[in-house]
């Protein structure tokens, strides 16, 4: 419509609500926006919580309501307990990350209550598999232990042996364990946290303890063969038991919480681009309170960051939590799943990529140690899927069997090799020798909506 009269977005701010009279109608709109076309000109005015009956005259001018489409209820998250038939023992302080080359969650260590320990296991997204490595570090708890996406291992560094604290570097190539002997590392230091920086291909790692009630705010990056110290101007402050995960959306890593002189709630991001810049620090009107040994992980799927659980209101008052934030870059929120895992702090968790889901093992709580498993899934969880694959046996060279494979999902199988110098084989399975020696082929589903990918291989 033409409106005669000047109408502007102060004034129509500042007309008192007896000034807009309300005619019925059987449908009823919610305004987004406005405009007004004044003498051949038009404006757009935005209009927050203002809801219309029908059509609404103002200054000369006919302003209609715009329907909104029907929202569907945002999807929920959901806690799912595992039942797997072997577990790692009761602990906790364990080292715990997704290796992305194997899609298996790689678990390290941690305290039973009587000794830190030095045990290697694997989820598979249905069962716990002990490992037993030709070598591996030595017995610890409250070691840092990331991904390094560029290297395609599982990093380990420092902890707590039970009498001092640890600086040695360990990698996980999802066999074998192999000691790193970096000319320059950090000080020995339990309680630090470890990421990776997926932007700059580098391992970052905050914090940390001496182990003589020193609590360190250094900042480490390491790019698989170097521990390089980084001096940015402004960074979170001293602290031990601080959360911190890399969120990939927004390209930064994320800070929260920790032991200072008390258990502080801060929140931090960091972007790395560069190692010299300032930490950001955050001040959300909605936020998890003070704690410290809090869960963490990247949730790729949801594109957020999500924490659980940790310790304590005060260094006098121990309290155990076991709720449930995601953070989106710019606040946190508490979406309150139907169930969760029992309060606790000092539990391990990761992002398991190949299903989807948040895994968390193990803590203390109330309770005492715990050795339970959960997984965490934005909307519907996924069900797992089990590969049926036998094994051909021996094969005269030359041949070229055919192999088959089943998923109980009855999705498609899918084949590779592993060993192409060896054997090479089709995606439908028809397999061909190259020359004579030992042949491993892998049968893999890729999942879909409802099915976890699932893996097998002989």
């Amino acid at each position: 419509p033409i409106c005669n009269g000047n109408l502007s977005e102060a004034n129509l701010n500042t007309q008192p609500h007896s000034r807009l009279p309300m005619f019925a109608s059987a449908f009823s709109f919610a305004v987004r926006a406005l405009v007004v076309a004044c003498r051949g000109s038009q404006q757009v005015f935005g209009i927050k919580a203002l809801r219309l009956t029908g059509a609404v005259a103002l200054g000369g001018c006919l302003l209609t309501g715009v329907p909104l489409a029907a929202q569907a209820p945002p999807p929920t998250w959901t806690w799912t307990h595992q039942t797997p038939t072997t577990s790692p023992g009761a602990r906790s302080l364990a080292a715990m990350a997704y290796d992305a080359s194997t899609g298996q969650v790689v678990l390290f260590g941690g305290y039973d209550g009587s000794a830190a320990l030095g045990d290697t296991w694997i989820w598979d997204g249905t069962n716990w598999t002990q490992q037993f490595p030709a070598t591996h570090p030595p017995a610890r708890d409250a070691a840092a232990m990331a991904y390094n996406g560029t290297t395609g291992q599982v990093v380990l560094f420092g902890g707590y042996n039970g009498s001092a604290a640890l600086g040695d570097t360990w990698a996980w190539d999802g066999t074998n364990w192999t000691q790193l002997f970096p000319l320059v590392r950090p000080f020995p230091k339990y309680n630090a946290t470890m990421a990776y920086d997926a932007a700059t291909g580098q391992m970052v790692l905050f914090g940390g303890n001496t182990g003589n009630a020193y609590e360190l705010n250094e900042i480490w990056t390491f790019d698989g063969t170097t521990w390089t110290q980084q001096f940015p101007a402004v960074t979170p402050p001293l602290a031990d038991q601080v959360a911190m995960a890399y969120d990939a959306s927004h390209g930064q890593m994320v800070i929260f919480g920790g032991l200072y002189f008390g258990y502080i709630n801060d929140t931090w991001t960091w972007d790395g681009s560069d190692y010299g810049s300032d930490w950001t620090p955050h001040f959300p009107s909605n936020s998890p309170a003070p704690r410290g040994s809090a869960a963490i992980a990247y949730d790729a799927s949801a594109g957020q960051v999500v924490l659980f659980g940790g310790c304590c209101q005060s260094d006098h008052v121990t309290v155990y939590f076991n709720d449930t934030w995601t953070w989106d870059g710019t606040t946190w929120t508490q979406p309150n799943p139907p169930t969760s895992p029992t309060p606790r702090d000092r539990a391990a968790m990761a992002y398991r990529a190949s299903s989807g889901q948040v895994v968390l093992f193990g803590g203390y709580g109330d309770s005492g140690f715990s050795n339970d498993t959960w997984t965490l899934q934005l909307g519907t969880p996924k069900s797992s899927q089990t590969i049926t694959f036998n094994n051909p046996g021996a094969q005269n060279f030359g041949t070229s069997p055919t192999l088959t494979a089943t998923a109980t999902s009855g999705l498609t199988v899918t084949f590779s090799s592993s060993t192409t110098a060896v054997c090479t084989i089709t995606p439908g399975g028809a397999l061909t020798t190259v020359t004579p020696g030992t042949c491993t082929i892998n049968a893999n589903q890729a999942g879909n909506d409802a099915y976890q990918i699932g893996r097998a291989h002989v």
